[in-house]
């Protein structure tokens, strides 16, 4: 009898000290937004070329920004006529440039993005927006073809926190899709329909706007843009 409550002494020490550490499971792809749920896709093919999208704002700054977003015509979109251009200025003292879904305010989200840099002078990051406060305050899902990676920010006063960070190869000149689900404390990030990270964050859960967002000097493309609560 000691001989064997010595053993299952062993065997729960053992357990406790080979107990994997917590992960936060990743949000479920397929999971359905709920019933009568509104969801807003914009592909740009109707919007007027060399002008903002319909829909769209850029967000009030207090420097002077030059970034340029536009719809335009181009010969390989994901969808054709037209896509959202940045053509990678954001103005002195702007590290980064957004362009904001006008009056939708999400809690929980579900977005997806196809995007292509196309332009690399050094800068070569690009995101996805969401829980935007105002110009200084922000999260961000960003995708970075330079030192090819992936990374979750939260965005105070112009300063990146970096949230998570996990390598992925993303290839300039080529077109990609990004999705990023947040519920709650919770988030997953896939890359070309690959999980590429997910965990919890709870450094600010406010209901916010959701966008796109692009680092100085990045020019990009997007199309086919996807949100869904």
């Amino acid at each position: 009898m000691k001989r064997a409550r010595t053993m299952t002494l062993w065997l729960g020490v053992i357990f406790l000290f080979s107990k994997p550490a917590y992960a936060a499971p990743p949000i479920d792809p397929d999971a359905e937004p709920a019933a009568g749920a509104p969801q807003a896709v914009f592909n740009f093919d109707k919007d007027i070329p060399n002008q903002l999208p319909k829909g769209f704002s850029l967000p009030n700054l207090t420097r002077v920004s030059t970034a340029c977003w536009s719809v335009q015509g181009k010969s390989r979109p994901v969808s054709r006529p037209h896509v959202l251009v940045q053509n990678g200025q954001a103005g002195p003292g702007n590290p980064f440039s957004l362009i904001l879904v006008k009056d939708l305010f999400l809690e929980d989200g579900d977005i997806t993005v196809k995007f292509k840099v196309t332009e690399n002078p050094g800068s070569e990051s690009l995101g996805i927006v969401y829980r935007y406060q105002n110009p200084e305050l922000y999260h961000v899902a960003v995708i970075d073809t330079k030192d090819i990676g992936c990374s979750l920010y939260r965005v105070k006063k112009d300063k990146l926190k970096q949230l998570d960070n996990k390598g992925a190869i993303v290839s300039p000149y080529t077109w990609h899709t990004l999705r990023l689900l947040f519920r709650k404390s919770l988030y997953t990030l896939y890359l070309d329909g690959q999980l590429v990270m997910g965990g919890k964050d709870k450094t600010d859960l406010r209901p916010g706007q959701v966008g796109l967002w692009t680092t100085d000097g990045t020019t990009a493309e997007f199309d086919d843009l996807v949100i869904a609560p």
